[in-house]
């Protein structure tokens, strides 16, 4: 959950301009750490298994390709393809989820795809080379499936509300359950 200065007031003081910078922040730091992390797991997966090491400058395009898709996927809503709005508490600002049209299915699926689906895929399967290989040369001292269960407990529930949200008015739950999965 997100806390700022404001929230003793009870509602969001910026108004809509407010929301929608909030919002950009809010998801582009958001989609930047799940591709960080599958960007991290495939350095691990070639460190592990391919026993080769990224160099710098495969690094550096890897960490500005995450943060520039992240960018993209962002500052959509601020050009109309989904939309920044009010939590359901009225104290933050994320994708509104609560207008399950056209334009939010068609910006969330390809969004849950490409920001959610496949880095979890990468880490998965990452996670599952590494332990596959470290099991051969004897006992495993190390837990390779803490990132990936990370993931889906931080963005598993957030996820899933969204794409509820695209088969089933999410405004019928309470404000407080869409808030815990936020």
């Amino acid at each position: 959950m997100k806390y700022g200065l404001h929230e003793p007031l009870g509602y969001w003081p910026y108004g809509s301009e407010g929301c929608q910078v909030h919002g950009f922040q809010g998801f582009v730091a958001a989609l930047s750490s799940i591709s960080s992390c599958a960007a991290i797991a495939w350095d691990r997966y070639h460190q592990y298994c391919t026993r080769s090491k990224l160099h710098w400058s495969t690094s550096i395009s890897v960490v500005l390709f995450a943060w520039g898709f992240a960018a993209f996927w962002s500052v959509m809503p601020l050009f109309g393809w989904g939309e920044y709005d009010y939590e359901p508490l009225r104290t933050c600002c994320t994708l509104d989820y609560s207008k399950a049209d056209r334009n939010f299915m068609s910006f969330l699926l390809p969004l849950a795809l490409f920001e959610y689906l496949i880095p979890l895929f990468i880490m998965t399967t990452a996670y599952q080379s590494i332990y596959q290989k470290l099991k051969k040369s004897g006992p495993v001292k190390m837990n390779t499936s803490i990132p990936v269960k990370s993931l889906m407990i931080c963005w598993g529930p957030y996820s899933l509300l969204c794409l509820y949200a695209i088969v089933q008015d999410a405004t019928i739950l309470s404000p407080k359950l869409r808030m815990v999965s936020e």
